[in-house]
């Protein structure tokens, strides 16, 4: 009797450590996904206000190369226009880098 309760009491224990783990990973899995799927949303959002940034940039250089054009004398400001009609600007200091979504880990549910 003493080894039947000792036996039913491991047994019980045992059941609520699985059962626990399995509850665990179903929570860290279900966490998991709400993350990935916040990290989708959040740099799709960032990903359209870069590239907004990057347009506001890009037409601040061009209206300040334009102003320059006023500021000219006349006989350069064909020139000065012709540099504007030409400008790259570089924007890569407004580039954001995307962190990968780390795996998934596995959960051990034995």
């Amino acid at each position: 009797k003493k080894c039947d309760a000792a036996q039913a009491e491991y047994e019980m224990a045992f059941c609520g450590y699985r059962e626990s783990k399995v509850h665990g990973c179903a929570a860290y899995h279900e966490c998991y996904d709400g993350k990935v799927k916040l990290q989708e949303e959040v740099h799709a959002s960032v990903k359209v206000t870069e590239a907004g940034r990057k347009a506001e940039f890009k037409s601040a250089s061009d209206i300040i190369c334009l102003l320059k054009v006023f500021e000219a004398d006349a006989a350069d400001k064909p020139a000065k226009l012709q540099e504007c009609s030409g400008l790259t600007t570089d924007t890569s200091s407004l580039n954001i880098d995307y962190h990968e979504i780390p795996a998934q880990l596995d959960c051990d549910k034995k």
